[in-house]
């Protein structure tokens, strides 16, 4: 996958992670006891593309206070056993499990059935939806003005107990020249038949990893309540997306695609689309149409693997706090 640029869902990588076992990051008490009095940057705004859009500096207690309880009321996905109606999701125990396909987006008047991945888990399947039928969220979520949002933070640095909570996954390692063999067919590229992340959750993750060699991995965190956004855009480096609580629903699409999703002529915003993916305005950007690229809702217990320059959107579809790795 990393070798063909194509996204993958991985299951089974994360199960052992104590934020999601015995320090689970869905305890609000818990993360309040820890860190409820550290302030931290908040942005508040549909997206950070909107003139409306600010950030402001409040403590960890009032961002949860204010944008993760108060917004659960109008919260209509958040269920009661806060597994976002996936079920264990990776939770149990055992070896890593096979990835998930991504579900394609392809141009064209037929639905094709595209089968991304070469592992079709039992009961599941690959359906096709055109870049124009992304559907937009019902207005019934919280007033999109008000939605606040800890996006791209370094929590780590600024909190180092709960870097102790998550491990960096092997597959931060991989180089492109390495990942030649895939004999086991799970896409990490070194045919070992698992993923799992090793116990490295140290604060100084960084330096370890220039003494030995091994490429060094930046950490980032996203909380916030159902309903936010991060506009289509790209990074520059190999990403996996760690869902440890909630779920979001992810369009992306290849670098190759760029012709297609219009960025912006900015220099700031030169890496993010003009096109709302969820209601774009087809006659302003008519050849969004065209683009091609795959979709997915990535639950709580699985990582998402996006390459460099990839597009991609996110929602957050319930409550819901990420970890992001970048590297190379």
């Amino acid at each position: 996958y990393m070798k063909r640029a194509i996204p993958v869902i991985l299951t089974g990588c994360i199960h052992h992670w104590p934020a999601l076992r015995e320090r689970p990051w869905s305890d609000l008490a818990y993360l309040r006891r820890l860190a409820g009095h550290r302030t931290v940057p908040v942005e508040v705004g549909a997206r950070y593309t909107d003139d409306n859009w600010t950030q402001r500096l409040v403590t960890l207690n009032e961002f949860i206070d204010r944008h993760i309880v108060g917004a659960r009321a109008g919260d209509h996905d958040d269920d009661d056993d806060g597994d976002g109606g996936r079920g264990a999701g990776g939770h149990g125990d055992g070896a890593a499990e096979a990835p998930v396909p991504v579900t394609n987006v392809v141009d064209g008047p037929a639905r094709k059935r595209v089968r991304c991945l070469p592992v079709q888990p039992e009961g599941g399947s690959t359906s096709c939806t055109r870049a124009s039928e992304v559907q937009a969220e019902p207005s019934s979520l919280p007033n999109r003005a008000t939605i606040g949002y800890l996006a791209q933070h370094p929590l780590f640095d600024q909190i180092p107990q709960l870097r102790n909570d998550v491990c960096i996954p092997d597959y931060c390692y991989l180089h492109l020249d390495a990942a030649t063999d895939d004999s086991d067919g799970d896409g990490d590229g070194n045919g070992d038949g698992h993923g799992h992340g090793h116990g490295d959750a140290h604060p100084g993750a960084a330096a370890a990893a220039a003494a030995t060699g091994r490429p060094a991995v930046k950490l980032n965190s996203w909380f916030g309540p159902a309903g936010t956004v991060s506009p289509l855009h790209f990074d520059p480096q190999h990403n996996l997306l760690a869902q440890v609580q909630g779920s979001k629903r992810v369009v992306m699409h290849a670098e190759g695609e760029s012709r297609f999703v219009y960025p912006h002529a900015d220099q700031l915003l030169c890496n993010t689309s003009q096109v709302d993916v969820e209601r774009p305005d087809q006659a302003a950007f008519p050849l969004y149409a065209r683009a091609r690229g795959w979709e997915c809702v990535l639950g709580e217990g699985e990582m998402l693997y996006i390459p460099p320059r990839c597009w991609h959107h996110v929602r957050s579809l319930e409550t819901s706090f990420s970890v992001s790795f970048w590297w190379g």
